[in-house]
């Protein structure tokens, strides 16, 4: 974990507002949880997809596609929903606390 506390021999780092921190940690949750489930969409959706347009007019595979995708991730979701958002919110948590996120940490990076 990355210590951005302030030394005696460095100047002091300003420390950043709590609020600032809380509302940052809220908003990239809700970005964890949008792209996790776009990839797990993607990927469903590509593989249902693959599946059901082959050898079919381009018009047609996507049409067929899109609904076996659709399709494909409702069941994935009502069988598997509850595993992948307690894996998104773990992932959330890991990036929170290592650091990753910006916004978050308590002191406020330094220019120089």
């Amino acid at each position: 974990m990355e210590n951005n506390a302030p030394t005696d021999n460095a100047e002091p780092l300003e420390q950043r507002s709590i609020l600032i921190r809380v509302i940052a940690a809220i908003i990239w949750l809700v970005i964890t949880l949008l792209l996790v489930n776009m990839i797990i969409g993607f990927v469903l959706g590509g593989m249902a997809g693959a599946e059901v347009g082959a050898g079919k007019l381009l018009s047609e595979a996507i049409s067929a596609g899109s609904t076996a995708g659709e399709h494909a991730a409702v069941q994935f979701y009502s069988k598997h929903g509850g595993k992948v958002f307690l894996g998104e919110i773990v992932l959330w948590v890991v990036l929170l606390v290592t650091g990753k996120y910006p916004w978050v940490s308590k002191y406020k990076a330094s220019n120089a």
